[in-house]
């Protein structure tokens, strides 16, 4: 045991007499009740590193750093394009903060940061404490659009950063103009040092690079920045120019030749500077030869052309320079880190330290409980210099009730810096207990449960390796705990047994570490096969009875899949044992009692018995179990209940799986078939690697199967995964894993150019130009319908097209009520009603505590708004077809305004069928589109017992529907070949690509079908396709109006794609044949259509045009006989747009055209 003693620490430490009462105990005591005058407890004020403390000003942004207490936040907007590190230039007057002590007297103290809090460079050109302004230089990385930076002061324990060299840009920038007195402003550009050019006649460019530097006659050319002096004492400024020159050194003129001239030299008085300060040189030339140069005499080093670059600095420039503002001066708060400690120096997890400022109020400004390191952290304090009182408490863990006062400081504590870190010493003794097991290892968990005579359990101490600590008041002199320790691990057994017990009667000073060696032991069993000698992979299970009888069950051991188990229990001198060989074993597999020796117990080859065997226990030890049992008796396997093994799917959707554990091989005939595993879980991979994992949970009332939903935003897009599904159950190998594959897709977008739509865009030059876009969403859905269609021996048959729509529930309405013209005079009165569609009546007025509604109701003026008015339903339309009407009706005359906010989820998708001829199955066709049924019905007619072809009451003759999912239901008879069913009690999932319902009855029947059908999305929900979210205004609504919704109006709906009668097989008996061979076409009605072809002996007739919902009588003609088959395929598809966010760019491209003016010629 390692106890965790405080560092100790240089700077302060402070130790005031520690006063408190030993062993006080209270129950809930408020803590304003404290009488805070007095002697202090013990308190160390110690230094930490402020350099890496984080807290959070006021407006959310983090102080950059605790030792600096104050700051402003400057705020910069580009004007023009991005800019990178551009010097931004700042004047503030800085003077009532260092009159006030915030800032120091040379300025030493400022920083600068950026919004993430990064050190950027600045230079003081002038610092100002007299009531003039400062100029501070501020190197910003990049400025796009709004930035904000922070000028940091108030340490006065640090050096200045002002650096010209790190802030500015070496040498002097010039402007270039086209003119003798900078008429025409053409470009700017650096140069690393002063001027030094004779060009002669020809052209002046000092960058030949710049195109715009063209000039031979009539320019002029001002170069600007700072200089530095090279040493104490006078400076001599030379210029030899031709034509004119003008120098201003800190704005002072120092040489004017300002007139046109042949090569001249010029110089200045001596001119003494002591820091950089600015400097100006203007130049002009008005033909002929062009020279200039700028030099100086320094005090010592004689005259040099040019003057260095490494005296001179300049900033960057901006056409359209960025706009500065200065924000507010804003104060550091405090935080102050909180150690409670006992009186050993161990800190004290889980205390609840309150911190007060008793000047002000006696209540807690706050009440944090430290961590498991005894720490707490106040932070968003006041700021300093403050005064603050702390106290500590801990609780029972048992008894909440159970609180104890170990700490407070009666006299208050002052904080003069942001960052503080204090321990509170506390009446707390800590004890460590080392527990070990009859091997001398670690006990590997459990419990103590320590107390005292009067209160007999205080704390729950968890054992975690061993290692337990017991922290509580130190009642010096009557110190006694009384302890008890408990072992519990549910991997080896789901019984908790007492190990030890005793008393601690010294504190910690005296008793640090409390040492412990109990009776618990280990044995391992390893099961063998008797046949081979080799590992039993499946559970088979020990179980191990006290004092020779079957009825006093210790434990029930399950060996794992490589064949061992353990037993960790108290070994044979357990009280609870009679004598010391009095454990006891048998072996069973599915409770089926199994044939075994044992080593040293039951040994010999032949020696094999289901009797149990007795043992005894002193240390760990390894027996050996061999059973007469065949493994591959017990076999399993996992069914997949997917639309496929492969979903492609958008982000974002839900996507559900299903499987179905099935037990083909038991010696236990009652566990053959579909039947619960002990678990079943999923594994998402990929390349190997596990992303995502969870169990599969049952289905109720469908035993065997198993479903879970994965919501694929936890995935990444454009990505494919491997799912695996895997299964076990005790008693039986492991079936064979599923393994479906996923492609996770990016979701489709668009961009809606909403107020130019689309049209072009023929601005003038320097006109500006508005471009509105707007980004959405795109999600689809398919459903097809594939059936194959009987024919009658003459070539006709009857089919017809289903009819595809969505039915909603409206799940929630928001009413906003406007313009109500009231005709009570009291708020007490005030009432508004709206019934909705199924005739509920809801009912709001003033004051009422179960709504959030928002009544404006001005009586004086008799005019009022109602708003928030929120009906939860969760019901589709009482019609059935999408519309809803609400009622509004209240204590108001006249008519009023409303707008609704109305959410609707979808109740499912309805279809529509009708099918002919049927006799011992009616499919309906899935594909792998997630569509499962929620409700179904049949509507049987012309229901014929094909050994008469007389009609027949379906129920007379015991018809029934089997589902794939294996529930059957009686047809009920309305008629004379007429019966009804609905299935609305299960959802019916595909199987194999269809919904397969399969007809049980007493006779052969034939009968004519119409089926409606409710298909929800199970597999690939999408929140985007089953929700629909809409605002409704209507205005002008009398009293007892109606608010009308009709979904019809705002969904997008379904559409065809394409419908249409497949023929294959066509074939002649001897040759497959297209239909154009055959002169093959329908009859529908009276109107014959040729068939095309779509292939050898296959062929298609698009029904485009016909109307749903409708029976079409056909026949089919051909210039020979022939054999075919025919099918119905239709498939109707949905798309949703819904807005979202997105990144938009854009880029401006040219055409090929060339010669473009900005203005039009005129003659």
């Amino acid at each position: 045991m390692t106890q965790r003693n405080l560092r100790k620490y240089k700077r302060i430490s402070i130790l005031i007499l520690f006063a408190l009462i030993a062993g006080s105990t209270i129950f809930f005591t408020p803590l304003n009740s404290l009488n805070f005058n007095g002697n202090d407890d013990k308190i160390t004020l110690v230094e930490d590193d402020k350099e890496n403390f984080e807290i959070n000003d006021a407006n959310g942004a983090s102080w950059w750093n605790n030792s600096w207490r104050y700051r402003i936040p400057i705020n910069i907007t580009s004007n023009g394009g991005d800019l990178f590190n551009y010097q931004i230039e700042i004047n503030i007057e800085l003077t009532d903060w260092y009159n006030n002590g915030y800032i120091n007297e040379s300025g030493k103290d400022i920083r600068f940061v950026n919004s993430s809090n990064e050190e950027i460079n600045y230079w003081i050109e002038h610092f100002d404490i007299s009531g003039e302004n400062s100029t501070i230089w501020v190197k910003v990385p990049v400025i796009s659009g709004n930035e904000r930076i922070y000028m940091y002061f108030g340490n006065p324990d640090v050096e200045g950063k002002s650096s010209i060299d790190n802030t500015m840009d070496a040498g002097l920038r010039y402007f270039y103009y086209d003119g003798l007195n900078f008429a025409t402003y053409r470009g700017t550009d650096v140069y690393e040092s002063a001027p030094n050019f004779n060009w002669g006649t020809g052209v002046v460019n000092i960058n030949p690079e710049n195109s715009w530097e063209d000039q031979s006659q009539t320019l002029s050319i001002r170069w600007e920045g700072w200089i530095a002096n090279s040493d104490v004492g006078g400076h001599t400024f030379w210029v030899e120019t031709d034509d004119g020159s003008r120098l201003y050194v800190n704005e002072s003129l120092l040489i004017n030749a300002w007139y046109d001239q042949a090569p001249t030299e010029h110089s200045s008085s001596p001119y003494s500077f002591s820091s950089i300060v600015p400097i100006t040189y203007e130049w002009y030339e008005n033909g002929g030869q062009a020279v200039s140069r700028l030099g100086w005499d320094p005090p010592s080093g004689g005259k040099t052309y040019p003057i260095p670059g490494s005296h001179l600095w300049n900033r960057k420039y901006s056409e359209t320079p960025p706009s500065v503002s200065i924000g507010d001066l804003e104060f550091g708060k405090i935080t102050i880190n909180v150690n409670a400690i006992d009186l050993y120096g161990n800190f004290i997890p889980y205390a609840n330290i309150s911190i007060y400022n008793t000047s002000i109020s006696k209540s807690p400004i706050d009440s944090i409980v430290s961590d498991e390191n005894g720490t707490v952290t106040f932070s968003d304090l006041d700021t300093p210099p403050v005064d603050y009182n702390f106290s500590v408490t801990i609780k029972s863990n048992i008894n909440s009730n159970l609180v104890e006062l170990v700490n407070f400081t009666r006299n208050p504590i002052n904080f003069v810096t942001l960052e503080n870190t204090i321990n509170l010493t506390c009446n707390v003794s800590t004890h460590t207990f080392n527990i070990i097991d009859a091997d001398d290892k670690p006990v590997e968990s459990g419990y103590l449960i320590v107390g005292n005579s009067t209160v007999p359990q205080i704390q729950n101490v968890t054992i975690n390796n061993g290692e337990g600590q017991f922290y509580w008041v130190n009642t010096t002199p009557n110190y006694e705990y009384l302890y008890k320790v408990y072992y519990r691990n549910a991997n080896y057994n789901p019984n908790t047994i007492e190990l030890i017990s005793g008393t601690i009667d010294q504190p910690a000073d005296s008793l640090p570490v409390i040492d412990l060696k109990t009776n618990l032991t280990t044995i391992d069993f390893t099961i063998l096969r008797r046949s081979d000698s080799t590992p039993i992979t499946i559970g088979i299970d020990l179980k191990i009875f006290a004092n020779r009888t079957e009825t006093d069950v210790v434990t029930t051991l399950t060996s794992n899949t490589t064949g061992h188990a353990k037993f960790r229990w108290l070994n044979s001198s357990w009280s609870r044992l009679n004598n010391t060989d009095d454990y006891s074993l048998r072996v069973f597999l599915l409770d089926d009692a199994k044939s075994f020796n044992m080593t040293e117990l039951r040994a010999g080859t032949n020696n094999f018995s289901r009797l149990s065997v007795n043992y005894s226990v002193s240390f760990a030890k390894s027996y050996t179990i061999w059973v007469d049992a065949n493994p591959n008796d017990y076999q399993t396997e996992l069914i997949s209940l997917n639309p496929s093994d492969s979903f492609s799917v958008d982000w974002g959707t839900e996507l559900k799986l299903r499987a179905l554990f099935n037990v083909t091989k038991s010696t236990v005939s009652s566990d053959l078939g579909y039947n619960w595993a002990d678990s079943v879980s999923y594994n998402i991979q990929k390349g190997g690697t596990t992303v995502l994992s969870g169990s599969l949970s049952k289905e109720i009332g469908n035993i065997g199967r198993y479903q879970a939903t994965i919501d694929t935003s936890n995935l990444n897009s454009e990505t494919a995964y491997v799912i695996k599904i895997s299964a076990t159950k005790s008693g039986y190998n492991s079936p064979s894993p599923l393994e479906l594959t996923l492609s996770v897709f990016k979701n489709e977008m668009l961009l809606n150019q909403s107020d130019n739509d689309d049209s072009t865009l023929t601005p003038y030059w320097l006109e500006d130009v508005d471009m509105n876009v707007s980004p959405y969403g795109v999600n689809s859905e398919d459903l097809i319908i594939q059936e194959n269609l009987f024919r009658y021996d003459d070539d006709t048959f009857n089919f017809s097209i289903p009819d595809i729509q969505n039915e909603w529930n409206l799940s929630r309405i928001i009413f906003d009520i406007y313009n109500i013209t009231w005709n009570v005079t009291s708020l007490n009165e005030v009432r508004m009603h709206i019934t909705d569609p199924s005739n509920i009546k809801h009912t709001w007025y003033d004051d009422d505590p179960d709504t959030n509604d928002d009544l404006d109701a001005n009586l004086f003026e008799g005019i009022g708004n109602w708003t928030n008015l929120i009906i939860d339903l969760n019901k589709p339309s009482p019609t059935f077809n999408n519309n809803f009407e609400f009622i509004i009706n209240g204590t108001y005359n006249g008519t009023i305004n409303a707008i609704a906010t109305v959410y609707f989820e979808r109740d499912h998708v309805k279809a529509q069928y009708t099918k002919f001829n049927q006799t011992n199955e009616i499919t309906i066709t899935s594909n792998d589109q997630g569509w499962a049924i929620q409700n179904i019905t049949f509507n049987i007619y012309n229901c014929y017992d094909t050994s008469t072809w007389d009609l027949v009451d379906p129920s007379t003759v015991n018809m029934e529907i089997l589902t794939n999912e294996s529930a059957i239901y009686s047809v009920d008879g309305t008629g004379s070949g007429t019966g009804k069913l609905t299935i609305d009690n299960i959802t019916v999932y595909p199987l194999n690509g269809q919904f397969l319902f399969t007809v049980l009855s007493d006779t052969n029947l034939s009968f004519d079908v119409n089926i409606s059908v409710e298909f929800i999305q199970e597999f690939y929900r999408n929140n985007y396709l089953e929700d629909l979210n809409i605002t409704s205004i209507q205005n002008n609504i009398p009293k007892l109006g109606t608010f009308s919704l009709d979904t019809d109006n705002y969904e997008e709906g379904w559409l065809i794609s394409s419908n249409s009668l497949e023929f294959t097989e066509i074939y002649n008996g001897t040759d497959y044949l297209l239909p154009s061979e055959l002169e093959m076409n329908i009859t529908i009605g009276t109107q014959t259509f040729s068939i095309q072809d779509s292939g050898v002996g296959e062929g298609t007739f698009s029904l485009s045009g016909f109307s749903s919902n409708q029976i079409y009588n056909a026949k089919i003609e051909a210039n020979q006989d022939i054999n075919f088959t025919i099918s119905f395929s239709g498939s109707s598809s949905r798309t949703v747009y819904h807005s979202t966010t997105a990144t938009v760019s854009y880029s401006i491209l040219t055409t090929t055209q060339s010669g473009n003016v900005p203005y039009d010629s005129v003659n």
